[in-house]
């Protein structure tokens, strides 16, 4: 168990520490803001792209395939770059890093796909490994942002990525003699009329599918800003690294904490209640934001990374209180297509028009588009969960289970 536990905290370091490495290193090479934000969509839209068109081998390949491939394709992409020219500021390396981030992701989803199942055992047995394995992660996921950004800025950017490279090698290397020899099910479905029948599915529960529809929005104006904070940070507000390295630690910090939060306040509010305040919290958060200062930064983000997260605890209890194990994989790949459609719409308006429009603007748009979100879960069936009896949901799960007319 400790060596399953070894190579997840080896992904999760490279899966919370390129997001900050990777752009930084494009800002490096390019200075441009453009560059740096489409790294971003790439980044978050290949994972998607990849459960999408390669579902089927995921779904039946071994956990220890998958984590190899993921991994490998870490190790070579971070030593591809490596050897690009440094200071040179031209369209090949461009297109290097836009194709860089974008195979980071593709490693990330494969390697995620494989620790899904890495855990031996069946019942009480497996709930403790899998316990065991989740408090690794939180440790990786609040250490891993600013570790990246400390040898960043200590070692230089060549050294980081041929650390990040040897590391993804090695692991890439041990998973398939470490993990059990298990196939894996994915919970993406590979057939294609599952997936139209997950979209159908999704539709039908009014409050999957308003959760979709906010969450959509959401992402939209959470790419306003992420897609350009760490070029805001470092050519708007001149912070060095180390000071970028606190900032990010208390965005993790703050979505480590949004892990904590729903429990207690469940005892007290109902769902219903819950949902709009936590996006009212990222609302506030992201005015925060418009005194465009160190600390507002810092703060901001934690606040919105706290709501965030929060917001994500209580969907997935939700989605799995509503849906029978053989609806969800469709539903959830239905639901995740459809929750990341905006991205490339934000991440090309901070690429094309981020520089003309100014940060305060950016930060501007993304408190309407919460303000938007808040106004969601107020009129739709999110503010009604289990409002006035606590087996609301159990209708909403039986209108759904009825045929249709």
């Amino acid at each position: 168990m400790h060596r399953i536990r070894w190579l997840a905290a080896v992904s999760t370091f490279a899966d919370v520490a390129t997001p900050l490495i990777l752009p930084w290193y494009g800002y490096d090479l390019s200075h441009s803001l453009a560059i740096m934000a489409t790294m971003f969509v790439a980044e978050a839209l290949v994972p998607l792209m990849t459960g999408w068109g390669l579902s089927s081998y995921i779904s039946h390949a071994e956990a220890g395939e998958l984590f190899r491939v993921g991994q490998g394709t870490r190790a070579v992409t971070f030593l591809a770059l490596v050897s690009i020219p440094f200071g040179k500021d031209s369209w090949p390396i461009e297109m290097a890093l836009i194709i860089a981030a974008g195979l980071n992701g593709f490693g990330s989803v494969m390697a995620e796909s494989a620790m899904q199942t890495a855990l031996p055992g069946q019942g009480p047995q497996l709930i403790e490994h899998a316990n065991r394995l989740q408090r690794v992660v939180m440790i990786v996921r609040v250490v891993g942002a600013p570790m990246g950004g400390l040898l960043m800025g200590s070692l230089g950017p060549v050294v980081t990525l041929s650390v990040l490279s040897d590391l993804s090698a090695v692991s890439g290397i041990l998973g398939p003699l470490w993990l059990p020899r298990t196939h894996f099910r994915s919970i993406l479905d590979g057939d294609k009329r599952s997936r139209n029948r997950g979209f159908d599915q999704l539709w039908r529960i009014p409050v999957l599918r308003s959760l979709a529809i906010q969450a959509m929005i959401g992402n939209f104006g959470w790419t306003l800003v992420m897609s350009g904070f760490l070029y805001y940070l470092l050519n708007r507000l001149h912070l060095s690294s180390p000071a970028v390295s606190g900032v990010y630690l208390c965005v993790t910090v703050g979505s480590v904490a949004g892990t904590g939060v729903v429990l207690p306040l469940l005892s007290r509010f109902r769902r219903g209640q819950l949902y709009p305040a936590f996006l009212s919290g990222g609302l506030l958060g992201l005015l925060i934001l418009q005194w465009l200062t160190a600390w507002a930064a810092a703060i901001g983000e934690a606040l919105v990374g706290l709501c965030d997260t929060a917001w994500v605890v209580l969907s997935v209890g939700l989605r799995l209180e509503l849906l029978r194990p053989e609806e969800r994989s469709s539903v959830l790949t239905a639901s995740r297509l459809l929750s990341n459609m905006l991205i490339p719409v934000g991440g090309g308006i901070v690429a094309f028009w981020g520089i003309h429009w100014g940060f305060a603007v950016l930060f501007g748009m993304a408190a309407v588009i919460k303000a938007i979100e808040v106004v969601i879960a107020k009129m739709t069936d999110i503010g009604r969960i289990d409002k006035e009896s606590c087996c609301a949901i159990m209708g909403m799960r039986r209108s759904v289970s009825s045929p249709s007319p």
